[in-house]
C-alpha cells in the first residue's frame, strides 16, 4: 500500500500524470462497483414480469414492453396466482430474431 500523499509517476499515452494513494481506492471502488453490476445482470432470472422484461429488453418502460408485446416482444405466459411472465429464452429468441432478421438458416450464412 502507498503512504498517503506520495505520488507515483507513471506515463500514459505520451503525458506524466500524478497517481495518489486516494486515486488508486477511487480506481478500486468503482471496479468493485462495476463488478457488482455485471454479477447483477447476468442473474437474470428466467420468468419476468412486465417491469424486468422491459428492463432486460432495454425499453423505456414495462408500459411501452406491453404496448410492443405480439410485434415485437413474445406474449407472456400465464402463472396461476402470478398473472402474466415473460420466459428470458423467448425474449432472447425475439432478440435474435431481430438481430437477423434476414436469416433464415445457417445455409443462409454460410
Amino acid at each position: 500500500m502507498l503512504a498517503a500523499g506520495n505520488p507515483i509517476m507513471h506515463k500514459f499515452g505520451g503525458l506524466r500524470a500524478h497517481v495518489t494513494d486516494r486515486t488508486c481506492r477511487q480506481q478500486f471502488d468503482l471496479i468493485r462497483v462495476i463488478d457488482r453490476v455485471e454479477k447483477r445482470i447476468e442473474r437474470w432470472p428466467r420468468l419476468m414480469t412486465a417491469r424486468t422484461a422491459a428492463a432486460y429488453c432495454d425499453e423505456r418502460s414495462p408500459y411501452s414492453f406491453r404496448r410492443a408485446v405480439g410485434r415485437l416482444w413474445p406474449h407472456p405466459v400465464r402463472v396461476p396466482g402470478k398473472g402474466a411472465r415473460w420466459l428470458k429464452e423467448d425474449l432472447d429468441l425475439a432478440i435474435d430474431q431481430l438481430t437477423f432478421k434476414n436469416v433464415r438458416d445457417a445455409a443462409d450464412v454460410l
